[in-house]
């Protein structure tokens, strides 16, 4: 096993998670993450919660996380995860890896409706996930 490369940073307020990512993920960094938010969610597992996921710093990841990042969200989304905002103020090429699953509505195994949007600030998907209907706390930091 290697040394995890990359770095995350996840908060839990209310009934929304932020994530903030930065610098290049490996496969392990990937699995730590998914370790993290699945137990860092799991009080809000069972009704309606929210992600909010800072992506400016962050430089993509190796070829063998993209399975895992797209296990980990259906597993976030069977445990209640019905929106995300992408915030992405820098390297939108990295956006490329999501074009088949932004800004729309997806729908995974259990049919349960999940929605990712980009934004390039941090207010704006605040509002938006407001107007979603998502109890939006004071954006931390």
């Amino acid at each position: 096993m290697f040394d995890q490369h990359g770095f995350y940073s996840l908060s839990c307020h209310g009934r929304v998670v932020f994530l903030e990512m930065k610098g290049a993920w490996n496969h392990e960094t990937t699995l730590a993450f998914k370790q993290d938010i699945l137990q860092k969610s799991s009080p809000l597992h069972g009704e309606p919660w929210s992600l909010v996921t800072d992506m400016s710093d962050w430089e993509l990841f190796t070829p063998e996380c993209e399975a895992t990042i797209v296990e980990t969200v259906k597993q976030a989304v069977a445990n209640g995860l019905t929106r995300e905002a992408i915030v992405n103020s820098k390297g939108f090429i990295k956006l490329h890896l999501f074009d088949k699953y932004k800004d729309r509505t997806l729908y995974f195994d259990n049919d349960i409706a999940f929605v990712r949007r980009v934004f390039t600030e941090t207010k704006d998907a605040l509002q938006w996930l407001q107007a979603e209907g998502v109890n939006v706390p004071n954006e931390p930091k």
